[in-house]
């Protein structure tokens, strides 16, 4: 089956509602980001509006699941994107549709209204049936989208269940969204109890820890390290080697990743201006030792630094490493940058660059080859 014949299966179940269809034949490959083949609006904007309609509480578990596998509650829907979507009282449309419209004159967006589609639902005695029909997604993101049906339903005693779907339906997101890129908890702290640390960090004279990097030594302090790491823990509390010696081997690594491992632990900051290459070898060391908290340090820098020439080291990292919220910057990057759909295209990214680009191999490629028998 083709790609594109894949794609549309999705879009038609999400329009259906089957979840459970859904999960089966949507490709394991599938680019979350993809829009409507037509409306241009994105998966999310779509579960959320075919949910409106009724309204069916069926789409809240669809939308968690949407987020859950990679679909971007903050993708907008570019210029281009056209549609409406409207819902009605079936008793009396006229009088009764709501349409969102996105006019954004200021953004140089135009309201364009196409008729594409009716969702017609029978009358519930719980409340007002509806019925729906395709909305101006034009430069909308989910969020957005969601938060203009909340602005025009507000207030209307018959649109009570559709606002409550609405409420709903956002806090699914939400919840969904933390899950797979946890927020890091943050604190504001004096200037001063940095540039402590910074002082207790430059007390060498006090250090009684030695990381032989692969061009010399660096140093620290082996209660703040077996604090902060369970691997150096069991390793400096035990009679190996390291534990008598109080050295730890680390010849796979230049000193400036060590240091900035170091520096970072301390201080949660630096006082150099680190290169990706640097970022990556601290990523690896806080890795092995298990130091998450600086881990997530790390993966929230290098979101802020890919860029074409080094997508290829970052995004290999993030999927060894299994980090989310990177794996998704880079997939959204690989996705949009004209330089690395080349790359994918003439086969030149790794295979699991590949698949997290969402790139599926050609026959001749993926058939095994032809061996001589003896």
């Amino acid at each position: 089956m083709k790609a594109a014949d894949e794609n549309q299966i999705v879009w038609d179940l999400l329009e259906w509602g089957n979840l459970e269809a859904l999960k089966k034949f949507t490709p394991e490959n599938f680019d979350w980001r993809a829009l409507h083949p037509t409306e241009k609006n994105t998966l999310l904007m779509e579960g959320v509006a075919c949910g409106l309609a009724g309204p069916n509480e069926a789409y809240l578990d669809i939308i968690e699941w949407l987020v859950r596998s990679g679909a971007d509650a903050a993708q907008r829907t570019p210029p281009s994107s056209q549609g409406n979507y409207s819902i009605w009282l079936i008793e009396d449309p006229d009088k009764t549709k709501l349409t969102v419209a996105y006019k954004g004159l200021e953004s140089g967006y135009s309201v364009i209204i196409q008729h594409s589609k009716t969702y017609a639902q029978a009358l519930k005695r719980t409340g007002p049936a509806t019925g729906g029909e395709n909305s101006d997604f034009g430069g909308h993101s989910a969020i957005s989208y969601l938060l203009a049906w909340k602005r025009e339903l507000q207030d209307k005693a018959e649109w009570s269940e559709n606002l409550a779907y609405l409420d709903k339906a956002l806090a699914r997101i939400t919840t969904a969204t933390q899950h797979i890129r946890p927020v890091r908890e943050k604190v504001a702290i004096d200037q001063s109890v940095v540039e402590l640390w910074e002082r207790v960090l430059d007390a060498t004279a006090s250090h009684n820890l030695t990381f032989e990097t692969a061009d010399g030594p660096v140093t620290a302090h082996a209660h703040v390290l077996m604090e902060a790491s369970p691997v150096l823990k069991a390793m400096l509390d035990s009679s190996m080697k390291e534990g008598e010696t109080r050295r730890i081997q680390v010849k796979d690594s230049p000193s400036r990743g060590v240091s900035l491992f170091l520096e970072t632990l301390y201080t949660c900051s630096t006082r150099s201006e680190p290169n990706h290459e640097t970022v990556l070898i601290a990523l690896d060391l806080a890795h092995r030792w298990q130091v998450y908290g600086v881990v997530n340090i790390f993966a929230e820098l290098l979101q802020e630094m890919i860029t074409d020439a080094n997508f290829a080291a970052i995004a290999e990292a993030a999927v060894l490493k299994d980090l989310e919220g990177v794996k998704k910057v880079c997939r959204i990057h690989g996705m949009e940058s004209r330089a690395v759909q080349e790359r994918l295209k003439k086969g030149l990214l790794p295979k699991m660059l590949q698949d997290l680009l969402g790139h599926k191999a050609s026959p001749a490629a993926s058939c095994p080859k032809k061996r001589r028998r003896f």
